[in-house]
């Protein structure tokens, strides 16, 4: 399983990459919704996620002490200027920025949604 969940955050991150190379937002299908939004590639390109990944990671420190890095490496992609379509419903829903986990993409493509 990690061997998949490996290939599949490499894939994430190239295909979100790839998405902003073109000036289009990433598109993660999820079982409950579809999300669009501006991948983050580096934290600290935005700073709401900065002061939250940083307390994250105070607040977390002393639990991962010892843990080698490799095992605390990040399954999540981090997306900024978010919109959220819900199935099955017609309003979407907007946020600064949002954590989706990588075991919770079912696909992936990359455009605009309208």
């Amino acid at each position: 399983m990690e061997k998949i969940m490996g290939y599949k955050a490499d894939l994430t991150f190239y295909l979100s990459a790839f998405a902003k190379t073109t000036n289009n937002d990433i598109i993660i299908h999820t079982q409950n919704a579809t999300i669009a939004g501006t991948a983050i590639a580096d934290v600290a390109e935005n700073e709401l996620a900065e002061i939250f990944m940083n307390a994250f990671a105070e607040f977390n420190a002393e639990r991962n002490k010892g843990i080698p890095d490799e095992k605390l490496k990040v399954q999540a992609i981090f997306l900024e200027n978010v919109t959220i379509q819900q199935y099955g419903s017609e309003f979407t829903t907007s946020a600064p920025f949002l954590i989706v986990f990588i075991d919770q993409i079912l696909g992936l493509s990359f455009g605009q949604i309208n």
